[in-house]
């Protein structure tokens, strides 16, 4: 797909104009490639509002005080910046700290806030890694504690994924507080090992070393015998989601009496609120906690079966984010991995037949002075919401016409010269175009008291596509399936 970054060695980097390179890890998206991107994020942006979220943005700097100690391992992966003054600051990791500062100083906001936020990330991830610039597309609930919103996150996602074309996936959800609930009725309270804990579950959940791995990471941060046993009997657990909340509760739940459990009892308050198709795109995965520290329960994460790419949406409860700003306030929320998201479509073969056309009308003239009638017939057009590519140059070599209106997705080609040719290019026919076109001239669009004759050729042929490709390569054939060079 064009426009995909490629990582490469320092010493590949050094021999690299760099007036003309663009740094590791990031990318130009040109021509059809953007036409996707912009294709995706509509998907995605019109389901957050049909879901009732409203947009929201936040500054591309914030201070270091905003990340600083709210993201664990993963703040050693943050840009930092100075300006002249000698302020620390730093390109946003994501959305979500950004507005926890917004839900703190905003205390007019309505509560619960329903917000969706379509922004850049940045990450400094070693070796210049393919993702240092990506687009994350974030959905938060603020102010309630209702585990419905939280539910309504995996509802979401399943929708999102479906209106994209991915038809095997799987939707992971988790409870972060079990790994705590469990260490505090061992006795463990120190927040230093509680997330020692929940670190080396997620290095399992990362393909870190596995059974073993865990164990041996746990005994290191002197983590007794016992919990360890326990820890790894609930981490092996798996199935559907109401068979393990069933192992769940015989495993822990009835031995503790209930005690400190109330983590089974909201996931399973979440499960229960799934519409069934949704649920059996779900699963409860005991490994996953999320490496952020800030998630305090619920957490989420999709993966599509078939694609290489790690998971393409993540989130969680955070209800003592917006609290560490100074003011106590619930939260859940949701981000799609954008640039994950593409990988897997592009894998899957989504991408190829995906129609990102435009359905344009390529405005010319053959005559040398017809820039008046251009302006006339492009501005009545575009109050019918069309939109208009308009040529200002004198063409009068109708191939040269057919190439150019290919190369700009167009699919009529109008050209006057002394009368009104339409010309349909391939598969883009559009009466409704035609009957705007016939009402302007009707109404002396010109306003020169003359009435014009209309000719509608046909459709573009092999032929004449043979001819457009004499003039020079590369020649885009816009179909509604796909675009190809031929």
């Amino acid at each position: 797909m064009e426009g995909t970054a490629v990582a490469r060695s320092d010493s590949a980097f050094e021999s690299i104009d760099l007036a003309k390179a663009i740094p590791q890890g990031t990318a130009d998206h040109v021509g059809r490639d953007m036409r996707i991107r912009q294709h995706v994020l509509g998907i995605i942006q019109a389901a957050y509002e049909r879901f009732g979220f409203s947009p929201f943005e936040t500054p591309a700097l914030e201070n270091v005080e905003v990340f600083r100690g709210r993201y664990g391992e993963g703040e050693e992966n943050m840009f930092h910046l100075s300006d002249r003054h000698q302020h620390h600051l730093v390109l946003p990791y994501d959305s979500t700290a950004s507005l926890a500062r917004v839900m703190a100083t905003h205390p007019e906001l309505p509560k619960p806030y329903r917000g969706y936020n379509i922004s850049r990330s940045f990450r400094d991830e070693s070796g210049g890694g393919l993702h240092r610039e990506l687009v994350q597309c974030s959905a938060d609930v603020v102010g309630s504690s209702y585990l419905g919103d939280d539910a309504q996150f995996v509802v979401m996602a399943f929708s999102v994924l479906r209106r994209l074309g991915f038809e095997d996936f799987t939707i992971r959800i988790n409870h972060r507080r079990i790994y705590r609930d469990m260490a505090e009725i061992h006795g463990i309270r120190d927040r230093d090992q509680i997330i020692a804990i929940e670190r080396a579950i997620d290095h399992f959940d990362q393909g870190k070393g596995g059974i073993e791995g865990v164990k041996k990471e746990l005994a290191g941060h002197h983590i007794g015998e016992e919990l360890i046993s326990d820890l790894l009997q609930v981490l092996e657990l798996s199935g559907g989601p109401h068979y393990v909340l069933q192992q769940l509760e015989n495993l822990v739940y009835w031995q503790t009496k209930g005690i400190g459990f109330k983590a089974l009892d909201e996931l399973r308050e979440i499960i229960e609120a799934l519409p069934r198709d949704v649920l059996n795109k779900t699963e409860i995965d005991l490994s996953l906690v999320r490496d952020l520290d800030y998630y305090t329960g619920f957490v989420i994460e999709a993966h599509v079966e078939g694609a290489s790419v790690a998971s393409v949406l993540r989130g969680g409860r955070y209800d003592d984010l917006i609290a560490s700003f100074g003011v106590e306030t619930p939260a859940v929320g949701m981000a799609f991995y954008f640039e994950l998201i593409l990988e897997a479509m592009a894998e899957l073969g989504i991408l190829d037949n995906l129609d990102v056309s435009r359905r344009r009308i390529f405005l010319c003239s053959a005559e040398k002075r017809g820039s008046h009638k251009i302006q006339v017939m492009s501005q009545a057009l575009r109050r019918s919401s069309f939109e208009v590519v308009a040529i200002h140059e004198p063409l009068d070599n109708r191939f040269k016409r057919l190439k150019m209106a290919m190369a700009e997705e167009c699919a009529f080609i109008v050209c006057l010269d002394g009368m009104i040719s339409i010309k349909p290019l391939p598969d883009y026919g559009e009466s409704s175009f035609l009957k705007v076109l016939q009402e302007a001239l009707e109404n002396n669009a010109f306003g020169d008291g003359k009435r014009s004759a209309v000719v509608i050729e046909r459709e573009t042929d092999e032929r004449e596509k043979k001819e457009v490709a004499r003039l020079g390569q590369p020649v885009y054939d816009f179909d509604p399936e796909q675009i190809r060079i031929w």
